[in-house]
Order: C-alpha cells, then structure tokens, then sequence
C-alpha cells in the first residue's frame, strides 16, 4: 500500500483524547496501557503539537511550508519524544525492568515517513498530525489492517477545543482521582521535583485546577466523554472491568496490554516527580504509591471539612469516602472558615513565613513579595466563595463514569 493510499484508509478512523481533569491524576498511566494495544494508532506519550504548529517558525514564515524544514524542526523540537534517553522528566530513560533502558525509534526512517506522508496533501495542523502519527507507527513495523483508532494525549482540558477544531466528534476521556490526594500530591510532587515552584503561585494555581475538575467540560462536550477513577484502576476487584469498559468505549477490544505499563514495550516506573523511593520497592509499592499519599495527615482539619463541604456533590458522585455537612449550621461555619490559609498557604503568609521573609530580605523586596503572596491568598478565598454559591445553588455533577 502506498502513502497516499494509506492516508486514505486511515482518514476517517475515529480520535480518542486522553486528558487530566488535575495534576497526578495518572493520564500518562493510562495511556501507558494503551502502548502495545494493536488496533491503536498512538505515540510515546502527551504531545502538544498545537502548541508547537502555532509557534512554529515553519509555519509562520511567510511563504510556502517546506515539507523537509517542517518535518525537521518537528523531529528537533520532539526528540525526546523519538529518544527517551533525553526524557528525563517522565523518566523514559530508566524503562525496562531494571530500570537501565531507554526506547529510541529510527529517526531517519521515521523522518523520511513523515516527509512523504505530509507532502502527499495540503499541509495543515490536522493533516500534519495525523502523518505524524502514521509515520511512528510505520517506523515501529504497526500492521494497519488491524487499527482502528487514533489515541491522542491533550494532557489538559483547555487544550481540547483546538483539538477539536481538526478533528470534530472525537471521544474524550478524562483521568481523575480524589480531589484532596490530588491536591496534596500535586503541589508536593512539583516542590520536591523544582523547589522553585513551592510557592504561593503554585499553591493557588494547583488548588485552583483541581477544585475545577473535569465538570467544566460537561457543559460544552455533554456525552462526547467519560471519566476514569485513577483509583479504579488498581483496584483489584474492578480493576480489569474498568479496562474494558475503557476499551469498548474507545472502541477497541479488549488485550492483555492493558495490565501493564509500558513506553516501546519497556516497563515504565512513574515520571521524576514520583517518590524514588518506591522503585526499588516493587510493583505492588509502586501502584500503592500512587493512590496514596497521606492527605489525611497532610491537610489540616479546615481543609478537609472546606473540601467536604465546597466538593460534596463530587465526592459523592465518585463514590469518594467523606462526611456530609448540610443543614444552616455548616452552611455559617463554612463561610467563616473560607478565609482561613490552607495548609500551603500558611507556608508563605503564617507569622513565622512572614518573620522570615522580612529577616532576610530588603525592605522594597519583601513588600513586593508580601504583596504577591495576599495576591495568590485572596484569590484563593474568592476562589472558594465562588464554590460556595454553587453548594448554594445544589449545582449537579453529571459526568459518567467508565467501569467502577
């Protein structure tokens, strides 16, 4: 089968979008299941490639695309993608099972694929994509008779409708885990990672993404998506239903795939951000790391009942274990407890943080820096009231879960 012929029978095979309704809710686990499904169309892991395409000197010379040049500055922009060697990041540098091996592809073949495929029709964001994900398969040898859908990780909710716009009626798929271990294991993940990112920015921008959720998208995308418990996944009695029902509802069947992680088809271990810690401890220890992480002990009892309170139709919608407060009386304690600094942000603006940032700095500094800090508390504050008037208003949650 030539290029052309190829683009051809490929082009009206259905998109699948894995994206995360909040940081550590396991979006890269579950597309690691779907790495050696051989009626799948994927790549090794999330790729921005509308972040790219906008941004792209290629694209946005004035003049005709070259097909070589576009291709090029792909294969540069993404090499850590084609040679998980450089994936750092998402620890693709230490696959296998001991942790020694990384999974380069054929760059060359791969480049010469794509260079063909995007200059057999028009060069656009959906025509480019979708020969960069035929050329990866046809560099790793795939069977195109078997295939039967294209899986694509947008990693972020804002990201899908730019997607959309290229590929219109795609399935969407969000990852999601209890909002107070996310939260937790978000923001410390991150610090521990780059102690650059423990600060009052993150700890608002965290919190903010993960009290959103994904019942954001149910408005606009109604029954185009499902939604997946990271839990569920490695539950032991349910487990296997929600990867089949993850299956069916991709429309793929059922492999044995599924019950492992890989990238190449090399064990993977959890991104650097994951407590190293666990990988010299086992499997078990590992996926046990995942879905636990302590918030119980971490978050103070404030946040926990401002969680229970503000979040309870989605604690309850996901089955998540949790204390309900109704009635007037947590209705009043709830607005008064709203403005009291959570257990991050006691951090930056406590008396102590305060002391000591007025101890080792400038006096110009520290105001400047004191002023961000009450900046990233009260719109954490209005943040919450605004959660507040939707308890008000008994707002639904609608999002249909796969399996569990």
């Amino acid at each position: 089968m030539n290029d052309r012929s190829l683009l051809e029978s490929i082009d009206q095979l259905p998109w699948c979008v894995l994206v995360a309704s909040q940081g550590r809710s396991g979006v890269d686990f579950l597309h690691s299941l779907f790495d050696s499904h051989p009626q799948i169309i994927t790549f090794n892991g999330f790729l921005l490639f509308h972040d790219f395409w906008e941004k792209s000197r290629t694209v946005n010379h004035q003049g005709d695309i070259v097909s070589e040049d576009l291709v090029d500055e792909f294969v540069g922009h993404f090499i850590h993608k084609l040679r998980t060697r450089y994936d750092f990041v998402e620890r693709k540098d230490k696959l296998g099972d001991g942790q020694d091996q990384s999974f380069d592809i054929d760059i060359s073949v791969f480049r010469s694929h794509l260079i063909r495929l995007v200059s057999e029709r028009e060069i656009t964001s959906r025509n480019v994509l979708q020969s960069v994900y035929v050329a990866y398969a046809l560099t790793l040898g795939d069977d195109f008779s078997e295939k039967r859908i294209f899986l694509h990780q947008l990693h972020q909710i804002p990201k899908i409708p730019l997607f959309l716009k290229d590929f219109p009626g795609s399935r969407i798929v969000t990852m999601t885990r209890d909002p107070r271990a996310a939260y937790v294991s978000s923001y410390e993940h991150h610090a521990l990672y780059n102690s650059l990112k423990a600060n009052p920015a993150r700890v608002y921008k965290t919190l903010a993404r993960v009290v959103k959720g994904e019942n954001v998208m149910e408005p606009e995308y109604g029954d185009a998506y499902r939604a997946v418990k990271l839990e569920d996944l490695h539950d032991k009695d349910i487990g296997e239903g929600v990867r089949r029902s993850i299956c069916a509802w991709a429309g793929v069947d059922f492999h044995p795939c599924m019950f492992e992680s890989t990238w190449g088809g090399l064990k993977w271990w959890g991104d650097r951000m994951s407590s190293s810690a666990v990988y010299d401890s086992g499997e078990e220890a590992f996926e046990k790391s995942i879905t636990k992480n302590k918030w119980q002990e971490k978050l103070s009892w404030v946040d926990k009942y401002l969680f229970e309170f503000l979040l309870s139709s989605r604690l309850a919608h996901y089955g998540y274990p949790f204390r309900k407060r109704s009635g007037p009386f947590n209705f009043v304690l709830a607005f008064l407890f709203i403005p009291i600094p959570n257990v991050y942000e006691w951090r930056f603006i406590g008396p102590t943080a305060l002391f000591s940032l007025f101890r080792n700095n400038g006096l110009g500094s520290s105001i400047q820096e004191l002023v961000l800090r009450i900046y990233y508390y009260l719109r954490r504050v209005l943040l919450y009231f605004g959660l507040f008037w939707k308890r008000l208003k008994r707002e639904p949650y609608r999002i249909r879960i796969l399996g569990g």
